[in-house]
């Protein structure tokens, strides 16, 4: 996932289990690149930089190609699907940990949701990458209870989510 947004969407890391960005700093510099344990100063230096990115913008919405009616009918479903349960707020996340119906291979069904914002931007989906695809997400994972979103709800749906 971007960096871009991230500083107004806690808590950090897949399992929501860090409070503070330094301490998802400092997690992230040990323990995904392997490095030494992190200066304060540098962890700070790095959390104020991140803090000025701002979130992603659509692709849809950047290039113009936004269709803001079917834009409408697919927050309408949004509504409908009650997604703003873990993808609330402007953000679009939830400071909480939600089962997403998929096992990790640890077993771990739990997780802190990502934002949606610029969502249109990923080429990958769930903490383990393995939607390759946002209509993925739906039709072959069943996100988020297992039921699959399918035709036109599905397509607005989609529309929805890559104009954020």
């Amino acid at each position: 996932l971007s960096l871009r947004g991230v500083g107004d969407t806690k808590p950090w890391g897949w399992l929501g289990n860090k409070p503070t960005l330094e301490e998802q700093i400092e997690k992230s510099i040990r323990n995904t690149m392997q490095g030494p344990t992190a200066r304060t100063e540098d962890v700070a230096a790095l959390k104020a930089y991140i803090a000025t990115l701002t979130p992603p913008p659509s692709l849809a919405k950047a290039r113009g190609t936004l269709d803001r009616r079917a834009f409408e009918r697919g927050r309408r479903v949004f509504e409908k699907l009650d997604c703003k349960q873990c993808h609330k707020g402007a953000s679009f996340t939830s400071t909480k940990t939600h089962d997403v119906n998929l096992s990790d291979e640890s077993g771990v069904r739990r997780f802190n949701p990502p934002s949606l914002r610029g969502v249109s931007q990923r080429d990958r989906f769930f903490h383990d990458n393995r939607a390759a695809t946002l209509r993925d997400v739906f039709t072959t994972f069943g996100h988020p209870n297992g039921e699959t979103i399918r035709g036109a709800e599905l397509n607005d749906l989609i529309h929805f989510l890559e104009g954020l």
